[in-house]
């Protein structure tokens, strides 16, 4: 039995596979802070969303200024600059 015959169909394509990317410890440091809060934004709307609690039509405005204050548009920044200094490798 070739247990490698057995796995490739499920083997992803490589050029389909977003890269590792390697961040500076001040880049680690400001995306867990980023993610953190926007995670919690996240699931405090989902469950209030998901149960009826709130409207997401009447709210999807502000929860998404609510993200850029929490700083989504610094993280994609970061997440940006990375990746361009990976494909310029």
């Amino acid at each position: 039995m070739n247990i490698d015959a057995i796995y490739r169909p499920f083997t992803p394509d490589p050029e389909n596979v977003f890269p590792a990317m390697v961040y500076t410890l001040e880049d680690n440091n400001e995306i867990s802070i980023i993610k953190t809060d926007l995670d919690s934004l996240m699931e405090q709307k989902m469950a209030a969303w998901v149960t009826g609690e709130a409207d997401i039509m009447s709210e999807w405005d502000s929860y998404k200024s609510q993200m850029d204050s929490i700083g989504l548009p610094r993280l994609l920044e970061i997440y940006n600059a990375r990746y361009e200094l990976y494909k310029s490798q």
